[in-house]
């Protein structure tokens, strides 16, 4: 520490004005690379999430105002179908079926299209069953659509 003492003493006054600008400037640098730049990053991703937030806000407003509509729009078929006899109706195969004691249902499924698979959900919604997720894949050469579909029984009132 004394030897650094004595060099600066025998430094110039410019040169230490120099060395003194060369220390502030690192000194801003550090700040911002560990301070500015991580508050910015983070406001990025807020806004991200705050995108992602509304888009999820516009499609639940969407869902529940789809809910009135969809109880018009279901047609008045026989509600004793299975999901089997829904699905060959509208040409998806079946895979693996699971189902759990409080009779959620988990899909595994193929068609020809996307669109069937949709009128498909659709069919198994007029019928009390509420899509809790669906993954689709169609990235198969021949232009098939798999993926797996989850389905929540409804509560209903108990009579």
């Amino acid at each position: 520490m004394n030897r650094l003492m004595i060099q600066w003493r025998e430094l110039a006054p410019r040169e230490r004005l120099l060395i003194q600008a060369g220390a502030m400037v690192l000194v801003v640098t550090v700040l911002a690379v560990l301070v500015v730049k991580p508050l910015l990053a983070q406001r990025v991703v807020a806004r991200e999430r705050l995108a992602l937030v509304l888009e999820d806000s516009l499609w639940l407003q969407a869902r529940l105002g789809r809910q009135d509509a969809t109880a018009m729009a279901c047609p008045l078929s026989p509600g004793d179908e299975t999901p089997g006899d829904l699905a060959a109706r509208h040409g998806v195969t079946l895979g693996a079926e699971s189902g759990s004691a409080s009779g959620d249902m988990g899909l595994s499924l193929s068609a020809a299209s996307g669109n069937s698979v949709l009128a498909f959900v659709r069919d198994l919604e007029c019928r009390g069953y509420q899509l809790g997720s669906l993954e689709l894949d169609s990235s198969n050469p021949q232009g098939m659509v798999s993926g797996r579909a989850t389905l929540i029984a409804s509560v209903t009132k108990p009579s």
